[in-house]
């Protein structure tokens, strides 16, 4: 039986959960239904999920570890939602900042991973899930995935088209770590990547869009440039020249 002992920060490992859990698939999908938590290196771990239409990593300072070698940990998404459950920051705010940085010790075995808080002196509320049982090479390779993303960053010339849905999911993240989202627009794969901080990152693909919807869409657009144009207290043009920018008269 292999067994790793990992110490996280509440911190840490609150918001990351918080932020990816919503990426991972349903509960009964035996593939995508689950979050993965890996050691890229002996000081951070990376959690990350995806369900074919989003991908996510949030990144995990790991303070110290004992394992023979960088084990990978699959929780199935309720067992995550569990764990957020049970630990949960003080409603005030010194008592918050201190558990924040309090760690939380997570020990795994073939078939269990238990999460407790470790305080200075005694231990506090300890929790025990179920690991993930499928398979682990059906999943995808997700640091593949949003790696390649990372390094193509060039901007399509055409607007895009994403699902309202998908986008609400990183909405979490943004708030798990009370920061702006950064978006960049991708050509291939079209789309957006996500990012908060040095310590998210995600992918959101978009719709492929035919002629008529991107026809649609500029229509749209000069629509609701008119109309809010009518209703600006300073004529559009007049604005953007003072800004320096080119008027282009459609």
């Amino acid at each position: 039986m292999s067994t790793a002992t990992l110490y996280l920060r509440n911190g840490d490992l609150r918001p990351a959960l918080s932020a990816v859990v919503h990426h991972a698939g349903a509960d009964d999908d035996d593939v995508f239904g689950r979050i993965r938590i890996a050691l890229a290196y002996p000081t951070q771990a990376v959690v990350s999920a995806v369900d074919g239409y989003t991908a996510a990593a949030a990144s995990v300072e790991v303070p110290d570890v004992l394992a023979d070698e960088l084990p990978v940990i699959d929780l199935p998404r309720e067992a995550v939602r569990d764990v957020l459950a049970v630990f949960k920051p003080p409603s005030g705010k010194d008592d918050r900042t201190q558990w924040n940085a309090e760690s939380l010790r997570v020990e795994t075995t073939d078939t269990e991973v238990t999460f407790t808080e470790a305080g200075a002196l005694i231990d506090g509320k300890s929790l025990t899930v179920a690991r993930w049982s499928s398979p682990p090479d059906r999943y995808p390779d997700v640091p593949s995935l949003l790696a390649g993303a990372l390094a193509v960053t060039d901007l399509d010339p055409l607007q895009g088209f994403v699902n309202a849905t998908l986008v609400a999911r990183f909405v979490a993240a943004g708030k798990a770590y009370s920061e702006p989202l950064v978006l960049r627009h991708l050509a291939r794969p079209r789309g957006y990547l996500v990012s908060v901080g040095d310590v998210f990152t995600g992918l959101l693909l978009g719709i492929r869009a035919d002629e008529e919807m991107a026809q649609r869409a500029e229509d749209h657009r000069d629509a609701w440039t008119a109309a809010l144009t009518r209703l600006s207290r300073e004529p559009l043009e007049d604005k953007l020249r003072a800004q320096g920018l080119e008027v282009v008269t459609p």
